[in-house]
């Protein structure tokens, strides 16, 4: 139940993908430090736009390793709605995964039917930005 360790072979195949379908994407942000939450979180903080992201189909690890692990050549990119079958279309090797959709101000995740956070988006980026700040 863990998450692959980088694949370097992968990671071009990831690469050449994102290039062919550059222009369907509006935001995207690698999966490294901090993992899959702090990735979608830090796609949110600019806009203050939320999202509902489901994570059952991401593996099959528990809840807090598919939040919280590097996970080899993870990319989370966004496109249009109207652009979602074209963008899954070709991928060929590349595992491509919807988790969800951007909208609210609020960050929500869910996992096997189960709600695991619902928080709003500012309350994050306040944590994020000022959580150290009395040390």
């Amino acid at each position: 139940g863990y998450l692959p360790a980088p694949d370097l072979d992968e990671l071009v195949a990831v690469r050449d993908f994102i290039n062919l379908k550059r222009d369907a994407i509006l935001s995207s942000h690698d999966v490294s430090s901090g993992g899959l939450f702090a990735a979608l979180a830090e796609m949110s903080f600019g806009s203050g736009i939320g999202f509902h992201a489901d994570i059952s189909n991401v593996s099959s690890a528990r809840p807090t390793v598919k939040l919280f692990s590097e996970c080899g050549n993870g990319i989370v990119v966004e496109v249009p709605r109207n652009m979602e079958e074209e963008f899954m279309e070709g991928s060929g090797n590349v595992s491509v995964k919807r988790i969800g959709e951007t909208g609210g101000d609020r960050i929500i995740i869910d996992e096997a039917g189960l709600n695991i956070i619902n928080v709003p988006v500012e309350e994050i980026r306040d944590a994020w930005e000022h959580g150290l700040d009395k040390y």
